[in-house]
Formats: C-alpha cells, sequence, structure tokens
C-alpha cells in the first residue's frame, strides 16, 4: 500500500497481530481490519500464545493489538519485544477496566497508544490513520484483499465482487453488484480452495462509516453482523441499518435514536405554543 508515510507507517505486506481474549471483541477488530486494509492479521487469544510466535516473526510485525488483562505474566515479554523493535512496533493497548495504574504509565511511550475498549470501537477508523497509517482513501490500490468468511459477518454487501488469477493477476468478478452470497455458498468456494475476495476501493469507502456506526453493537452481540447498504437501495431497505432487528430485539443506531427524539420534541413544543394544530394531524 503506497501512502504518504513516516518509516513507521504500515505498508502493503505488514503483518497484524490482534491478542485479545474475548472471541467476539476479536471477531468485530479481525472483520474491521479485513475489510480495512490489505494487511495480514495474525489472531491470537493469549499473550503466551503470541509471544511463541514472535520469536521467530518479529520482523514482519508492525503492530500489536492487544487487550490488557488481570495478571497477564506474559505481557512485559510483548512489551520487551516492543521497546527493543527497529522501527518501532505500534502497539495499541485496549483497556478493558484492568490495570488501570499500569495502563497509565504505559501512555509516556510515543508508539504505544492506549483506548478504552468504547473509545476504540468508535474510532476505529481514526486509529488506522492516525496510529497505524492505514489510510484507505489516499492510498493506490484499487481492491481491498478479503477473507472469504468475512462475508459470514456482513449483510448487505451488494456490490461487485472479484477473484484474482494468480498467474496473469487479473481481475474477475465471482457476482456482480446486486447478488447476495449466502452462507452455504462461502463453504463451496471454501471447499474449492478459494480463501479470498477482492472488493474495489470505492465499495470500502462507501461502507466503512456504516461499520463505524455499528461496530460498538458488533462487540455487544454474539452472532451480529455488520448491516451494509447502497445509496441506491430502496429507503425501506436503507432504514435497515438503522433499526435493526437481532434476536428478537429492536436496536437503534444512537444518532438516529437522538434525531427521532428532537424531532418527536420539536413536535410537542409545537403542539404546547399552538393546542389548536392538534385537529390537522
Amino acid at each position: 500500500m503506497n501512502l504518504p508515510q513516516t518509516h513507521d507507517d504500515l505498508a502493503l505486506g505488514d503483518d497484524l497481530l490482534v491478542i485479545i481474549p474475548d472471541p467476539q471483541l476479536q471477531r468485530v477488530v479481525k472483520v474491521s481490519f479485513d475489510l480495512s486494509c490489505n494487511n495480514t492479521v495474525h489472531q491470537y487469544k493469549s499473550t503466551y500464545d503470541a509471544v511463541t510466535y514472535l520469536r521467530d516473526h518479529l520482523k514482519d510485525i508492525k503492530a500489536i493489538v492487544l487487550t490488557l488483562e488481570k495478571n497477564d505474566y506474559n505481557f512485559n515479554d510483548i512489551l520487551e519485544k516492543v521497546h527493543r523493535s527497529f522501527p518501532k512496533i505500534v502497539l495499541v493497548i485496549i483497556n478493558t477496566g484492568e490495570n488501570e495504574d499500569e495502563y497509565q504509565q504505559l501512555a509516556r511511550f510515543p508508539y504505544i497508544h492506549l483506548y478504552s475498549k468504547e473509545s476504540f470501537l468508535k474510532d476505529f477508523s481514526k486509529i488506522m490513520i492516525q496510529d497505524l497509517g492505514l489510510n484507505i482513501p489516499q492510498s493506490d490500490d484499487r481492491y481491498i484483499k478479503v477473507e472469504i468468511d468475512t462475508l459470514k459477518f456482513v449483510d448487505g454487501i451488494k456490490k461487485d465482487v472479484f477473484i484474482k488469477a494468480k498467474t496473469s493477476g487479473h481481475y474477475s468478478a465471482l457476482f456482480r453488484r446486486g447478488s447476495v452470497l449466502a452462507q452455504d455458498e462461502i463453504d463451496i468456494y471454501k471447499s474449492k480452495g478459494l480463501t479470498h475476495v477482492y472488493l474495489e476501493k470505492e465499495a470500502i469507502k462507501e461502507i466503512l462509516p456504516q461499520m463505524d456506526a455499528q461496530r460498538s453493537l458488533f462487540a455487544s452481540y454474539s452472532g451480529f453482523k455488520f448491516v451494509l447498504r447502497s445509496d441506491d437501495d430502496p429507503l425501506e431497505k436503507r432504514f435497515e441499518k438503522k433499526i435493526m432487528r437481532f434476536q428478537e430485539e429492536i436496536i437503534i443506531d444512537g444518532e438516529f435514536q437522538q434525531q427521532i427524539e428532537n424531532a418527536v420534541g420539536k413536535t410537542l413544543s409545537y403542539l404546547q405554543k399552538k393546542p389548536t394544530s392538534i385537529k390537522l394531524l
């Protein structure tokens, strides 16, 4: 990925290491990265397993994202490898409420970025640009490589989805805009050896704001999918990303909820000032 960057910024081919024991949070971070950049993501549930991996692959890792867990005896091993790395590995720490004192002490290192879980999920796209140097709009990539399993965690990528020929590097459409790839179809493609597909960068730019608005929901509900809609979808389909039904529960987008409350408040205020206008309703 050719970016206007410093020597520490992530580029195409630089690997990311995610160390998060919570399976739902790990999943949302992995899917978010997969739909946002061309970087390989390695996942581990513990720093113990991650340290073993880093012994042989330290030079391949440009950034580590982990949660600060209580009584994590291998965290200092990760920290030592980050301190000794050159160029410096970027370390993004998600604080889940444990080890608050240690969390604050790490803030003095410029290559360590500290976030609460809530702010990390909310500001994920900004963190990618500011901390990791991953700026999709400014990149030269036309296509973003996506693991085919990631498509299981999105509802509504009605975009052209491509595959890439290994020999010629030519991109051809696997299915066209308006098509929907069912889960059993994904399994069929996987059984034939297809592990990755490609989305156009313009499509990624369109869905990123929608993902930002739903990422906290994804992290809170097991089985949740990003509800992605296009501007050319019918109005009732576009409202599905504002009012979502999940496990018999209605989830209303926070911004949309505020708009509804503001509209109701203005209507009530108007009716109080002009009570006779209720006859027009």
